[in-house]
């Protein structure tokens, strides 16, 4: 697991950090169409995916916003409002 992470995020991060994650991170096997977060629920951490990709549901002003995750692209934090701490649907 550890040469997937280094292949997929080497130019992202520094080697100190990809150790980090990799001693302290937690590695998970997701089913396709598995809800990994709902609604309500606090986000706490960040996936960084080694495959696939995560769908983002949110609505904003009553109109239904969608964002696609994929290997290697990096998570736009400010449509999860992490600084916020408010609610995203993760489907």
């Amino acid at each position: 697991m550890k040469k997937e992470l280094n292949d997929a995020y080497s130019f992202v991060f520094e080697e100190e950090l990809l150790n980090e994650i990799f001693e302290v991170g937690t590695h998970k096997l997701i089913p396709v169409g598995k809800t990994i977060l709902n609604t309500e629920e606090y986000i706490t951490s960040i996936p960084l995916l080694l495959d696939g990709a995560i769908k983002i549901s949110r609505v904003d002003n009553d109109e239904m916003n969608y964002y696609f995750i994929f290997l290697n692209e990096e998570i736009p934090v400010q449509s999860l409002s992490l600084a916020a701490w408010k609610e995203v649907k993760v489907i």
